[in-house]
């Protein structure tokens, strides 16, 4: 059988037709595997929470009580590295309304303000205090392990001015030196060096030595 020209031309135009096809069709398009993060415009997310209706408010005060204002609360979610931030009214008061909530929902609270210094002073168990470290820069921050869809009030902070003290350094209750040469550094049976009590510079008292110079 002959095969003409003509029929050939036709079986390749219905080839290229078919691939054409094959390759064109059976894809979904979609929005960009990683999906968005949320912003400041409340954008939402497709890789981390399942909603963007999480709550947290609070206010922000000075050591008097009164309220401060103008303050740039941020709410950094470490899952994605991104921060979303507000400001206090005129009552000090600010809020989150858009964050995520369920899985993969790691948030951290701070305050900023030019003339002040913040420390967290949540009510209640509205989130935990830690120290943060944002590329060297630490932060004290509030800090939420996961944000529920029920609202978290209480997220607030004290301001403090320069001179102000922010917080006490509490005391580790260590009472003993265990520095070489001191008394906790030596172990149990080894002989002091030299005698270990004397009591002098008033009336009536006396060298006072350990009877073996032993550490007992």
């Amino acid at each position: 059988m002959r095969i003409s020209i003509r029929n050939i031309a036709l079986l390749l135009l219905c080839l290229g037709l078919c691939l054409l096809s094959a390759c064109s069709g059976g894809g979904t398009s979609g929005n960009g595997g990683a999906g968005s993060n949320l912003t400041s415009s409340g954008s939402t997310s497709n890789n981390s929470g399942t909603n963007t209706n999480g709550y947290v408010s609070g206010v922000v005060v000075d050591t008097d009580g009164v309220a401060v204002s103008g303050v740039t609360i941020t709410a950094y979610h470490t899952n994605n590295n991104i921060g979303v931030t507000t400001t206090t009214n005129a009552s000090g008061a600010y809020s989150f309304t858009r964050l995520y909530t369920g899985a993969w929902t790691d948030y951290q609270v701070y305050a900023e303000k030019s003339g002040f210094a913040f420390y967290p002073s949540p009510s209640g168990n509205t989130g935990g205090i830690i120290k943060a470290d944002y590329n060297g820069l630490y932060r004290t921050v509030i800090h939420f392990s996961t944000i529920p869809t029920t609202p978290l009030t209480g997220a607030n902070f004290i301001a403090y001015r320069a001179g102000e003290q922010i917080v006490s350094i509490p005391r580790t209750g260590q009472t003993i030196s265990y520095v070489n040469g001191d008394d906790a550094s030596a172990n149990k049976g080894v002989v002091w060096p030299t005698t270990r009590f004397t009591v002098s510079g008033k009336p009536g008292t006396s060298t006072i030595a350990s009877s073996d110079r032993t550490v007992s």
